[in-house]
């Protein structure tokens, strides 16, 4: 239900939301331009690559969250007012995104299996942080678990979707290498990122209301 909602909030300022997934799409940039960086050793990438992940991706996902709030509130949705929330939350925003990161990446150096579990229960985590008070770390967490668990399967689809079209996206725009010169492709994935971060940011955040709006 939550899906052509999420396409209605975009159209109300696509450029906006596009741009609000630049943090997120940033490390992907990183990696595409600089493909050297993938060649180090895999514990370095890791502990390098997840926290900027985590970080960026907790930027984006609030960002988009607060925009979404705006455009359902009936307004414009406005770049100043979401970067002047998020920097108010940001004592809680970034360790909490840095906690997040560090048990997903636990779950991925134990198995796939437990990586998709921590990725349904902490999908809500960074909604959290923009619509409760000031909490323990934890707590966010906790909440994010209790959320999800209530309809855990839809929140386990929705991840596995997220790395579907992640993954199938990639494949397809290098299927294109042979018609598109290197720097035109780069342009393409990370237009195609863009784009499908903020469908899937705008989804997510309106699953989440939508929970929210629910009797446990």
């Amino acid at each position: 239900r939550s899906f052509r909602p999420s396409l209605l909030v975009i159209l109300v300022a696509p450029l906006h939301f596009l741009v609000l997934q630049i943090p997120e799409v940033s490390v992907e940039a990183i990696y595409a331009f600089f493909p050297n960086l993938r060649e180090g050793p895999l514990p370095l990438i890791a502990a390098v690559l997840f926290p900027d992940l985590a970080i960026t991706s907790f930027l984006s996902s609030a960002l988009t969250f607060d925009s979404l709030r705006q455009a359902r509130a009936g307004g414009n949705p406005s770049l100043g007012n979401s970067i002047n929330l998020v920097i108010s939350k940001s004592k809680i925003l970034f360790p909490t995104s840095l906690l997040t990161g560090v048990i997903l990446l636990l779950g991925m150096v134990a198995l796939l299996l437990p990586f998709l579990y921590f990725m349904a229960l902490y999908l809500f985590v960074p909604f959290l942080v923009m619509t409760e008070g000031p909490l323990p770390w934890s707590v966010y967490l906790h909440k994010s678990k209790v959320l999800a668990k209530r309809r855990f399967w839809s929140c386990l689809a929705l991840v596995l979707l997220m790395l579907a079209v992640s993954f199938g996206s990639d494949a397809a725009c290098n299927e294109l290498r042979e018609w598109i010169p290197s720097y035109g492709l780069v342009a393409l994935k990370l237009m195609v990122s863009l784009v499908t971060s903020a469908v899937l940011g705008v989804w997510t955040g309106l699953f989440f209301l939508e929970m929210q709006e629910q009797p446990a």
